[in-house]
């Protein structure tokens, strides 16, 4: 299997970091500017296609799927949820506090030819895996010449 690290906002964002301040800008965890300081973060997310359809992992520790949420929105999924923050110690205070919380939205493009009918999520070891199974071909049929 290929892989590559490659998308055509690459430059725009490049360019974003080097304008703003780097927790602004394609930070895992940042402030959503406009929506009051709310925190929200983006997790990590990898999909491949092969001959069978179409298989997205997703990075979600901590989470239960409970927290999670799945749609199907037009040929796009869409994956949100929220991992809420561990309780503040009775004494004393953070040094570092480096770890995402707060609500995510994930939006997908599917390819076409997918069965989005069929598609299955199982959450296991911190990882959400989805799987959509390509649509079965139409079969055809044959057509007779007539005289």
């Amino acid at each position: 299997m290929a892989k590559y690290n490659w998308s055509p906002w690459i430059a725009a964002v490049t360019k974003a970091r080097q304008e703003r301040p780097a927790e602004t800008v394609g930070h895992p965890g940042c402030r959503l500017p406009g929506r009051g300081g709310q925190y929200a973060w983006h997790p990590c997310l990898d999909m491949y296609e092969s001959a069978s359809g179409v298989t997205l992992g997703v990075e979600l520790p901590g989470l239960s799927r409970e927290d999670i949420s799945l749609e199907i929105e037009g040929r796009g999924l869409l994956i949100s949820g929220e991992r809420r923050p561990e309780k503040d110690p009775e004494e004393g205070v953070f040094h570092m506090l480096e770890r995402s919380h707060g609500r995510f939205v994930r939006h997908v493009d599917l390819p076409e030819g997918l069965d989005l009918s069929a598609i299955r999520a199982v959450l296991r070891d911190g990882v959400l895996t989805v799987s959509v199974p390509r649509a079965p071909s139409g079969g055809g049929r044959r057509i007779q010449v007539e005289d």
